[in-house]
């Protein structure tokens, strides 16, 4: 792991120990072992560590859920087979981020903080470029609903943040397969045209 990565990696620990408002330069300094002055030469304030932040999650959740599934997906679909193809991509999604509490934590706290930048925050809505396409092309073939790309989005984002929010942030419920399955069923009974 080279420098730039141990900042952001102890970025996301800071923030699950202190709180994103909390996480200071200095006391991420002290929490990696390394002079604030390092930390300054790869970024230039703690705006900067956030924002790079998201596409650091972004990029492990996208490297997590293999694109070869995706592909799949997008290339194979049918009237018969949508369904089962958008629940299992869904499914990986649910997965990575309740095998990675500190990511979650971070891109639930983000998504109200007044350190990302305006842009990182309607990006974060319509967080992937190809997800929306792929959305707007079943709309398109009226495999789903005329639903608003972004709302479709936003919703199951915010729901499944919640969720998992639940479980691994706060320990009130336990997401198993069956229950992950009743999400992605209750999603998908929303969009299904």
């Amino acid at each position: 792991m080279d420098t730039k990565e141990k900042i952001l990696v102890g970025m996301l620990e800071l923030i699950w120990d202190k709180g994103l408002e909390k996480a200071s330069i200095g006391s991420l300094a002290k929490k990696i072992k390394i002079s604030p002055g390092n930390i300054y030469y790869y970024f230039t304030d703690k705006t900067e560590i956030l924002n790079t932040l998201y596409y650091y999650c972004f990029e492990q959740l996208v490297s997590s859920v293999r694109r070869d599934i995706y592909k799949d997906i997008r290339d194979n679909y049918t009237n018969e087979n949508v369904e089962d193809k958008i629940r299992y991509f869904l499914k990986e999604i649910i997965v990575f981020y309740r095998e990675n509490p500190y990511i979650l934590n971070y891109m639930i706290t983000a998504k109200s903080s007044s350190y990302l930048s305006d842009d990182l925050k309607k990006r974060m809505l319509n967080y992937v470029e190809s997800y929306s396409v792929f959305l707007d092309e079943l709309k398109e073939k009226k495999m789903v609903k005329q639903i608003p790309t972004q709302t479709m989005i936003l919703y199951f984002t915010t729901v499944i943040y919640e969720f998992l929010k639940q479980d691994v942030l706060l320990h009130n419920i336990s997401l198993d397969d069956e229950k992950i399955n009743d999400i992605v069923t209750l999603f998908l009974t929303g969009i299904i045209a």
